[in-house]
């Protein structure tokens, strides 16, 4: 991959993240803020070089790390904007399976944790309607890890949809 590269920037972002988030559960609240706001940086220079050359889905990517990171930052507002821009993208795209499930757990983490309940339903029902309509070993692992993020949340009623395979 080379370096600058909007693969480069993305990938560097998404480093940063996980050591963030490694930081975060050994509680450097500091370190790890750094992390996320330098990855943020990263993702921004990513959308602004996907948007320059007309990639639509590099720029459906670098709005779903921007979104996310911006969830960790706690900007929930900011980040419910940037992960609406990336399911706008994934949708007009056509980017199905796990990429869009994936999303779509990150943007019910934003609604939940902004308090606002009345996108959950919808975005709930198309993860796992997502997920169901994978093949069956992927469709198994994507289910399982749809049940723990809704138990997680506190979302009892949706993890067992995920369970009762309704």
């Amino acid at each position: 991959v080379p370096p600058g590269s909007l693969d480069d920037l993305l990938s560097q972002a998404d480093s940063l993240i996980e050591r963030g988030e490694a930081l975060l559960e050994q509680n450097r609240l500091t370190e790890a803020e750094s992390a996320f706001n330098q990855a943020l940086e990263l993702y921004q220079q990513a959308l602004q070089q996907a948007a320059q050359n007309q990639d639509l889905v590099g720029q459906a990517q670098a709005w779903q790390g921007i979104g996310k990171t911006l969830l960790l930052l706690e900007r929930l507002e900011e980040a419910k904007q940037a992960l609406d821009a990336a399911l706008g993208l994934y949708r007009q795209l056509s980017i199905r399976g796990e990429p869009l499930i994936k999303l779509l757990i990150t943007a019910i983490e934003a609604e939940r944790k902004s308090g606002h309940f009345e996108l959950i339903p919808d975005l709930a029902l198309e993860a796992i309607n997502e997920a169901k309509a994978l093949p069956n070993e992927e469709q198994v692992i994507m289910l399982q890890l749809l049940e723990k993020k809704f138990i997680r949340l506190n979302l009892l009623e949706w993890a067992e949809r995920c369970i009762t395979r309704k």
